[in-house]
């Protein structure tokens, strides 16, 4: 049975930078993950903002930026439309993103194992109050994986996904209930008559409870797809093929993924003995919009860097518990936000045609003012 200080379970973007940030402060590091591949299959909008990448150090014009963008429209129900101006938007080629970050993370001395499934966690025992007990001083467990090994670790990152296997072998999350649980499908579509210059969502289009959008990649291409972030069931595909026919008549399409995320708060802990979530593990999306690539990344860094002084430094257990803080102070309260609005815009299928008297005077103020969105944007990378 191996032992490391570290297990990440998840090799997304959060999963990635909790290893590299681990792996960063000394501490033995495995990354594990389910999928064969690295960043395949790309199941979400490839969208972020621009201000990531400085961020966590990144090239702002590395090969897995697809396209930039300067100018958001969001177009509501019988046609209007607002545009903002100066919001800095990213398209990614997520895939090629996803094994960068992974390639940090092992540059750091990460050690990573692909097809591999995690079943769950051994219990790592009581934690103590004692000011004086260290984790050398406690039992630890780890993870359990599907064929039956065990890997011991003194701290387990979840970074597995909405449906964390982790966080529910340790009690901190149930199974999503239907209204907390979003669905989107995409496809990348080529065509000469996508408009290269800007990122499109379409509130409420064809009657779900959420939008549609078009990201442009660059060469012709653009990631299409609609997702619903309320509790309605619909048959998104043959609305998705509609979309494309009415806003891109004629595209080719030349693939097609789909899948779920969290539309709900984050539980009440994200921090369990040795355990903590991360990234949509923890819900950690914004609730309006379905956006998670940069809070993921956020929490993975303070996450891997407690869990790298937990362990060099010799802290009692209970020290994990400053990841529950620091995250919350971080991106809480635009979570919290973020959940409040979508349940104004998408408590039913027409909703969302109400919400333009209120979006357009402050679309307004913010066009008539240069900087201000690149300001408010700016503001939470600080």
């Amino acid at each position: 049975m191996k032992t490391f200080d570290v297990v990440v379970v998840g090799a997304g973007p959060g999963g990635a930078t909790a290893a590299r940030y681990a792996a960063m402060s000394g501490a033995s590091t495995l990354l594990l993950d389910r999928r064969r591949e690295v960043g395949v299959p790309v199941v979400c909008g490839e969208l972020t903002s621009g201000s990531t990448f400085p961020e966590f150090s990144l090239d702002s014009d590395g090969p897995w930026v697809a396209h930039q963008m300067g100018i958001t429209r969001i177009v509501f129900p019988e046609g209007k439309i607002l545009d903002f101006h100066g919001i800095k938007l990213v398209t990614l080629h997520r895939d090629i993103f996803e094994k960068h970050l992974v390639e940090m993370a092992m540059d750091e001395g990460a050690e990573i194992r692909m097809n591999t499934t995690v079943r769950g966690v051994t219990d790592p025992g009581e934690t103590s109050t004692s000011t004086h007990e260290t984790n050398n001083d406690l039992s630890f467990g780890g993870v359990v994986l599907k064929n039956g090994e065990q890997v011991r670790a003194k701290v387990i990152i979840a970074a597995d996904g909405v449906k964390s296997t982790i966080g529910k072998s340790m009690g901190m999350v149930r199974a999503p209930a239907i209204r907390d649980l979003g669905r989107a499908m995409k496809y990348i579509v080529r065509s000469k008559n996508i408009d290269q210059s800007m990122g499109q969502f379409f509130a409420g289009e064809e009657g779900t409870q959420g939008y549609a959008w078009i990201l442009p990649k660059g060469n012709d291409t653009a990631n299409v797809g609609i997702g619903t972030l309320g509790g309605t069931r619909t048959f998104l595909r043959p609305a998705l093929d509609r979309f494309i026919e009415k806003r891109i008549p004629g595209a080719h399409k030349e693939s097609f993924t789909a899948g779920c995320l969290p539309v709900t708060l984050p539980p009440t802990r994200t921090v369990w003995k040795n355990v903590m979530l991360v990234g949509d593990a923890a819900s950690m999306v914004n609730s309006v919009g379905g956006a998670g690539i940069r809070n993921a990344m956020v929490a993975g860094r303070i996450a891997g860097r407690i869990a790298g002084e937990y362990v060099q430094e010799s802290k009692p257990m209970s020290y994990l518990e400053k990841y529950e803080k620091a995250w919350r102070k971080k991106l809480y309260p635009r979570l919290r936000m973020n959940y409040f609005i979508k349940e104004l815009m998408w408590h039913s299928e027409t909703s969302s045609k109400h919400f333009y008297p209120l979006i357009a005077p402050m679309n307004r103020i913010m066009n008539m003012v240069p900087g201000l969105l690149s300001w408010i944007q700016n503001k939470q990378h600080m």
